[in-house]
């Protein structure tokens, strides 16, 4: 299996299955969730404080937040949550600076890059957020 940044090898379910309790987790998250969201989840699961280094939030919690990302190599990726009706996955190599960005509501499958049709302010937000907010070193393109 190749590694891929793209949504068809990203999606993978997480399933708690309790053996001798009832489970306080829900039976079905329907929010945008992340890896980093799995440890906060077992912990609750468990009735284990927390460390306030977890970055995840609680599939028991109803918090959401406003991005999420991912890195693989020298690609960095950041979903925005902020709008629910266009979630935008925007991917900038730190090595070249070059970016692509999908419109996942409209294309799961990442194959129309829509960089060139979205506001050059927007763009620099995602890639400002994502250098600071990960200590990335981006080059300029």
């Amino acid at each position: 299996v190749s590694q891929s940044r793209y949504e068809p090898t990203l999606n993978i379910p997480f399933i708690i299955i309790p053996y001798g309790y009832v489970s306080r987790a829900p039976e079905r998250v329907d929010r945008f969730t992340s890896q980093i969201d799995i440890a906060p989840t077992v912990f609750d699961e468990l009735e284990i404080p927390k460390p306030v280094s977890f970055q995840g939030i609680s599939l028991m919690e109803s918090a959401s937040r406003n991005f999420c990302y991912s890195q693989l190599g020298d690609e960095a990726a950041l979903y925005d949550l902020r709008n629910t009706g266009s979630l935008y996955k925007f991917i900038i190599n730190t090595r070249t600076g070059a970016n692509r960005t999908f419109n996942l509501s409209l294309d799961r499958n990442e194959t129309e890059d829509l960089s060139g049709n979205l506001p050059s302010k927007l763009i620099a937000e995602w890639r400002n957020h994502l250098q600071t907010t990960l200590h990335l070193p981006i080059s300029a393109k």
